[in-house]
């Protein structure tokens, strides 16, 4: 917490960040840093929390653990494969009442230490920085019946810095809302037998199935569905694109709209590692974007007619249906309040050290968006829906959009109570 700037490029200090603070919230900003051994650096690269509150006189260090942790933890949990398989963590070992996994694992050596700093608090705004953008914080248990975000209001933020510039915003009828949802992947006949759908997730194909292109997600067509009929009941204007409608073009034509207040995505999403990587001898044929030197490049949601390209057609001067994160960067969307982006993996990208995540998170973020909606891991299909339904009627009950997003989670953490892989992923970002 030493001295930054936010988006008016005036230099902050944590005193500014402590002064926001109410007497039962807390900031907490992650740092890695390498490790100096007093003559020469070495290779190890440690994790620590400054961890900020109204009633201490300067921000507390609290180390936490050397990332070679995490990287035997995630080794583990594949198989020894290396990769970073940090989702699964809470499908195999993220039960409440497995006692062991919990001291053993992520809660014993990134939380536990921050407990004793954390008296009396009830609110948490927090900063990650690394591999710690890979965890899902709201779903990790801290005890044998509590989750964290059952103990705590989580917010989490790009830098403690944006406490700064925060509001608490509404969304109201007044409002504008874009839908995107039941998309046309092949720009042909979408009808699809179902029963054989069922189950699917919103991820990109190769890296999940092999597949050779995106399959229709029947789980979106409810969500829209829903989301229009709550909207138009809460009085909002609501325009749906679908099928063959939800073009890429359509998309970019919001750019510098300043009526759109929330941009709602449903379809698959994308991320892939740099290519030095990517896991070798595999099966699957690697695309333009798969093999992108740019990390903008390989980030991004699917629309209309995508599959084309996506099997390496040229698309010519035409939109090619794959909205990647370069392309939202290069738009200008500074009153639209809220993104949903209900899709897979949406909040990954290439991590570079303290500079945060360089994927459709960044993107959405430069193209001046305030609230981002996104998920950590391949989200299901059915419960992603219900999700969202939840969460658009707590938002259009005049709650904030925090409020609407805390108390969606807890619903879904109840429903779900050992299954955190159907709703842990989703993270709201500020």
């Amino acid at each position: 917490m030493s001295a930054t700037t936010i988006a008016n490029k005036v230099p902050v200090n944590w005193k500014q960040i402590q002064k926001k603070l109410s007497s039962t919230e807390a900031a907490i900003e992650f740092i890695e840093f390498q490790y100096y051994d007093g003559k020469n650096w070495t290779d190890s690269v440690y994790y620590a929390a400054l961890v900020l509150r109204k009633d201490r006189p300067e921000p507390v260090m609290v180390p936490l653990f050397e990332t070679r942790t995490f990287d035997n933890f995630t080794k583990e949990l594949n198989n020894g494969s290396g990769s970073d398989a940090i989702g699964l963590f809470y499908t195999r070992g993220a039960k409440i009442g497995n006692t062991t996994s919990q001291k053993k694992d992520i809660a014993g050596w990134l939380w536990k230490p921050l407990e004793n700093y954390l008296a009396g608090i009830d609110k948490i705004f927090f900063a990650p920085v690394g591999k710690l953008h890979r965890i899902s914080f709201a779903a990790l248990p801290i005890n044998d019946k509590q989750l964290l975000s059952e103990k705590y209001q989580l917010v989490q933020l790009n830098t403690t810095a944006s406490i700064l510039l925060k509001e608490e915003l509404h969304i109201t009828k007044k409002d504008q809302l874009v839908v995107y949802g039941a998309i046309d992947y092949d720009s042909t006949d979408i009808e699809k037998n179902e029963s054989s759908l069922r189950g699917a997730t919103r991820a990109a194909p190769y890296i999940v199935r092999g597949a050779s292109g995106f399959d229709y997600l029947p789980g979106t067509l409810t969500e829209i569905d829903a989301v229009l009929k709550i909207g138009i009941n809460a009085g909002m204007k609501v325009n749906v694109l679908k099928g063959k409608d939800a073009t890429e073009n359509s998309f970019k034509a919001m750019d510098m709209n300043t009526g759109v207040a929330v941009i709602h995505l449903a379809t698959h999403g994308y991320y892939f590692p740099e290519a030095s990587v990517l896991e070798k001898g595999n099966d699957f044929k690697q695309n333009r974007f798969q093999q992108s030197i740019h990390p903008l490049l390989r980030s991004g949601v699917v629309l209309a007619g995508a599959n084309f390209s996506w099997k390496g057609g040229d698309a010519g001067n035409r939109e090619d249906g794959i909205l990647t994160g370069l392309e939202v960067a290069n738009l200008y969307l500074p009153n639209t309040k809220l993104v949903v982006l209900s899709a897979c993996e949406t909040a990954l990208g290439d991590i570079k050290g303290t500079e945060g995540v360089y994927g459709l998170q960044r993107a959405f973020k430069m193209a001046g968006v305030k609230y981002l909606l996104m998920s950590l891991w391949e989200v299901p299909d059915t419960e992603t829906a219900e999700f969202m339904e939840l969460l658009y009627k707590n938002l259009l009950a005049q709650q904030s959009i925090e409020n609407a997003f805390k108390k969606t989670q807890h619903l879904m953490q109840i429903k779900y109570r050992n299954e955190p892989y159907k709703w842990g992923a989703w993270v709201l970002i500020y």
